[in-house]
């Protein structure tokens, strides 16, 4: 299994040079980091990092989200004094389209969020760069959520 553990791998976009791509960075419980790659023929980075954590035993302890210009870092997982503050980290992509007369217009969003007392609390960024903000109920089985204590 392959993951992206540093910025300058080939299929890790960067954000930078190319404000219209997305990636998260991931902290884990072992002092790695963690970048998303979009490798083609594999699966995503963040499944792949599901299982990286599970077959290490490790924790995801920190996300953040460069996209379109705009960064995003959440609560950490601990304070330094090693309080839990979250559950679990949310990340997902979705897409939107409106069908007028004349054509259909589509945008993508991208996300992270954090898992607290079964609530989800996203942070979504539009390609134009617009951020809005969401709560949902959590369910077990949501494969965009890494909950900690299942890892």
């Amino acid at each position: 299994m392959t993951l992206a553990f540093t910025s300058k791998h080939p299929f890790v976009p960067n954000t930078g040079k190319n404000p219209t791509t997305s990636r998260w960075i991931a902290s884990l419980s072992n002092g790695s980091t963690v970048f998303e790659d979009v490798t083609p023929g594999i699966p995503s980075a963040w499944h792949r990092l599901r299982s990286y954590l599970k077959t290490h035993n490790l924790k995801l302890t920190n996300l953040r989200l460069e996209a379109y210009g705009r960064r995003i870092t959440l609560v950490p997982h601990a304070t330094p004094e090693g309080v839990i503050q979250i559950d679990g980290y949310f990340y997902s992509k979705r897409q939107h389209a409106l069908i007028a007369s004349s054509s259909i217009i589509e945008w993508h969003d991208v996300g992270i969020g954090f898992l607290k007392n079964n609530q989800i609390f996203i942070t979504w960024v539009s390609k134009d760069g617009s951020i809005t903000q969401e709560i949902r109920d959590y369910h077990d089985g949501n494969l965009a959520v890494m909950v900690n204590s299942a890892l």
